[in-house]
């Protein structure tokens, strides 16, 4: 196997950093439909409600199959499924790596407010 170099390293944790920016890109938006689509529905009356609720629902069942697409950043695999879908997954089904990873470090990027670390 190649020995990285010095350049290799910073290249591959920045491809991480974007990586696990897309993977929190895409988990927002479903959090985000699927509470529109939960709000529209209690919050809303008449006719127009039913076409917009059932919109909302359909852009946060599209966000949950986009999430669960995500692939892992080290070997390129969906990293929520792997035979059977495990949305909840704290590490990658096929390689094992851990949410928030960074190559060569046991540092994870910048978590965005309310989230919490993987406890070890």
């Amino acid at each position: 196997m190649k020995a990285r170099t010095s350049q290799q390293a910073p290249e591959m944790r920045q491809a991480y950093v974007r990586a696990w920016r897309q993977y929190r890109i895409r988990r927002w938006c479903l959090t985000c439909f699927a509470m529109a689509a939960v709000g529209i529905a209690l919050l809303c009356h008449g006719r127009t409600w039913e076409t917009v609720a059932a919109v909302a629902w359909a852009l946060s069942m599209l966000s949950y199959v986009w999430l669960l697409a995500w692939r892992c950043p080290r070997c390129s695999r969906p990293y929520f499924f792997a035979g059977f879908i495990h949305p909840f997954a704290r590490r990658c089904m096929h390689c094992g790596l851990p949410k928030w990873h960074l190559p060569d470090t046991d540092q994870r990027p910048a978590q965005s407010q309310g989230e919490e670390p993987e406890k070890r």
